[in-house]
């Protein structure tokens, strides 16, 4: 397959050069600016190959840098790019053909009160000292406004939170694995969670007005399992727990 990643009606960009990114089986001729990002590039793989920016790696002599320019990582005309990523059908296909999970016991709300309390989880989590340590931190620099009146798609850049060291932890989905995983990546250490391993989801907002959560994700039976993320963008929230869950 061949296609070309320029709008018939614009004219060709007076920079532009053809690179050929291969994808599975499938080959396309894209002409785009040297000058573009590559950022700007998996925006135009995106609509070619239905891969969502955010889940795709670019390998050119390494993986290519979000940010970066295409001619500052001197690929030129010609240049033959690999693309890492499945599309979301691909990966609902794969889940769907997985084994089965043991069944999980599914108790009522009465009932999961009562363990969090046996469990010393009875919250708000905001009031509890391990968590507000970790609240008393602050939203990470970089992790950008959170919007409780908003909600978004998740950002073609991974989001940044923090982790339960307290650590700026940065979210990142691995279609490209099979089965697929979720990364939670800080300067310390890689946490790396089959997506089909969480349970349940809860969140619970950090503050009075509510523009970020605490969430916590479930991987075992009981609460002691739970993985926290704190300072999670409100306008984020239903669409991490669609892409997890």
């Amino acid at each position: 397959m061949s296609a070309v990643a320029t709008d018939a009606a614009t004219a060709v960009p007076a920079d532009a050069i053809k690179v050929v990114v291969k994808h599975g089986k499938e080959t396309y001729k894209v002409d785009v600016s040297q000058n573009a990002t590559v950022d700007e590039l998996k925006e135009m793989l995106e609509k070619l190959t239905g891969v969502d920016r955010s889940m795709q790696k670019l390998m050119f002599k390494g993986a290519l840098k979000s940010g970066q320019t295409l001619l500052q990582a001197k690929v030129k005309n010609k240049s033959k790019l690999k693309l890492i990523g499945s599309s979301l059908k691909t990966v609902m296909d794969a889940m769907a053909n997985q084994s089965k999970q043991p069944a999980v016991k599914i108790i009522g709300f009465e009932d999961e009160l009562k363990q969090m309390k046996e469990e010393g989880d009875a919250g708000p989590w905001k009031t509890m000292k391990e968590h507000k340590r970790i609240l008393d931190m602050g939203v990470p620099e970089g992790t950008g406004a959170g919007n409780k009146a908003l909600n978004l798609r998740l950002p073609a850049t991974p989001l940044l939170v923090r982790g339960m060291d307290g650590q700026p932890c940065r979210i990142t989905f691995r279609n490209d694995i099979m089965p697929p995983q979720l990364w939670l990546q800080s300067a310390v250490r890689t946490k790396k969670l089959p997506l089909g391993t969480v349970r349940s989801i809860k969140t619970e907002d950090t503050d009075e007005d509510g523009n970020y959560v605490t969430m916590a994700l479930q991987i075992g039976a009981t609460a002691k399992s739970r993985i926290f993320l704190y300072f999670v963008p409100k306008q984020y929230v239903q669409s991490l727990k669609n892409a997890i869950l």
